[in-house]
């Protein structure tokens, strides 16, 4: 048996680059991000990098993964978020995430 997963479990810059190509990030959010073309090291795709070095930072049994990674990223994508087609959608970055850090 396949089970296809929609691309908003292994959402790509690809996906963001020029326009929207994944429609089920609208309702849904991002899942998992894919870090080709190495978005996560360079400065191409700043919402996939911010993301990467957020999470870069964070030590799972100890920090506050509100005030480390949500609010730093939230607060970028609040001033930065439109400098980028990926960035536009910032909201859809953290729709999840916001679901499981209470906040």
């Amino acid at each position: 048996k396949l089970y296809l997963m929609g691309c908003e479990y292994n959402y790509r810059p690809d996906h963001c680059m020029y326009m929207n190509m994944c429609k089920s990030v609208i309702e849904r959010g991002v899942y998992a991000l894919h870090g080709n073309r190495k978005v996560f090291h360079n400065k191409k795709q700043p919402a996939f990098r911010v993301i990467y070095q957020a999470w870069k930072k964070i030590d799972l049994g100890s920090t506050d993964l509100r005030q480390e990674f949500y609010y730093p990223v939230s607060k970028y994508f609040i001033k930065n978020g439109t400098q980028s087609n990926c960035g536009k959608l910032g909201r859809k970055f953290l729709q999840n995430i916001e679901k499981i850090i209470p906040l």
